[in-house]
């Protein structure tokens, strides 16, 4: 990938996010070995309509692992409703601007954004898996602990059944961005971090080849269900219409374990081994990376919902779960992670 103005361009946006121009460069139909998966061709924003959520009915909450029982008891389910108004931004406005004279309007900029793509390599043996299930494993929202604060463990870096299709929830957005780029086309684009969940060679590489159009391979180790199971199959991503410049921030989980601890020595031989990760409450405490209490587990990618594997108090097994090695899942320093777009 290369940069789409001759000059290199960085520029610090807040404490620590770095942006760079990037070009995606949409792959071509007869480099295509997969199926695709084309979006509905008639796009909308949110100005037009909106989606909400099915309501649950009380006493239906299931484990979150359980994606099997999501249909029965009401969870995925929406309904289209009206759009949202456009709000002018006043309040950005000196205290005493007033729009009431304003008669006519002009466009400024058009484009797109998204944050928080969070590409993962869900069969990785260096994941927190375990912990949400431990504390807090139903679908309800979660409660606050004596602070106010919600537990970490509820958050969906940790688990989220989303988990098996983030290459394939990024190919949609992608073609969603290229609808919208025909009937009004953008002067740029925008992607504020986290491009992948946990700092690893392959989840960058799923991210840049979902928007450059290549053949993607959204599996990783052994390759499990990768001719049988439809999220581990390889696709043909559609790729980023190349006439859109698009920029890139570098976010926390993009060179952070999981966004939250640096990669040290431990985690970064982790990422590679070929045994599930053994650790206590890091997410309560970092230093209880060296406890290993738990097995944190991965997603079974043979199973047709990522059923969750290898995973609880290591005093339950009998024997190190293992996993089949793949060096693509090696942790990236913050100039590999740029030098890689």
């Amino acid at each position: 990938m290369k940069p789409y103005i001759s000059k290199t361009a960085y520029l610090v946006l807040a404490v620590c996010m770095l942006v760079f121009p990037v070009l995606g460069c949409a792959g071509s139909g007869t480099q295509s070995k997969g199926p695709s998966y084309p979006v509905d061709s008639s796009v909308h924003t949110t100005l037009q309509q909106t989606i909400v959520p099915g309501t649950i009915a009380p006493g239906s909450t299931i484990p979150s692992s359980a994606v099997s029982q999501y249909d029965k008891y009401g969870y995925g389910k929406w309904t289209l409703a009206q759009g949202l108004p456009l709000d002018p931004r006043t309040d950005i406005m000196p205290a005493d601007y007033s729009g009431a004279s304003v008669t006519s309007k002009a466009k400024l900029l058009n484009f797109f954004a998204f944050t928080d793509i969070h590409i993962t390599d869900k069969e990785s043996p260096a994941q927190l898996i375990y912990l949400q299930q431990l504390y807090y494993p139903v679908l309800l929202p979660a409660p606050f602990d004596a602070m106010g604060h919600t537990p970490w463990a509820w958050q969906t870096s940790v688990y989220s059944p989303v988990m098996l299709y983030t290459t394939h929830v990024l190919d949609a957005a992608v073609q969603t961005i290229n609808a919208l780029h025909k009937q009004n086309p953008f002067d740029f684009g925008i992607s504020l971090g986290d491009a992948a969940n946990s700092t690893q060679y392959n989840e960058t590489r799923w991210y840049i080849d979902v928007l450059d159009g290549k053949l993607i391979t959204p599996s990783s180790g052994a390759h499990l269900g990768a001719k049988t199971i439809d999220y581990q199959k390889p696709f043909q991503a559609a790729g980023l219409d190349k006439t859109i410049p698009w920029y890139q921030a570098l976010g926390n989980h993009d060179h952070f374990w999981i966004g939250s601890l640096p990669v040290n020595i431990f985690l970064r031989q982790a990422m590679i081994s070929d045994t599930v990760m053994a650790a206590g409450d890091v997410l309560l405490n970092p230093a209880n990376i060296n406890n290993p209490m738990f097995y944190m587990g991965v997603l079974d990618g043979s199973t047709p919902n990522g059923n969750i594997k290898d995973a609880g108090p290591v005093v339950t097994f009998n024997k190190p779960p293992k996993i089949a090695v793949d060096p693509n899942r090696r942790s990236l320093l913050r100039t590999e992670w740029i030098n890689e777009f």
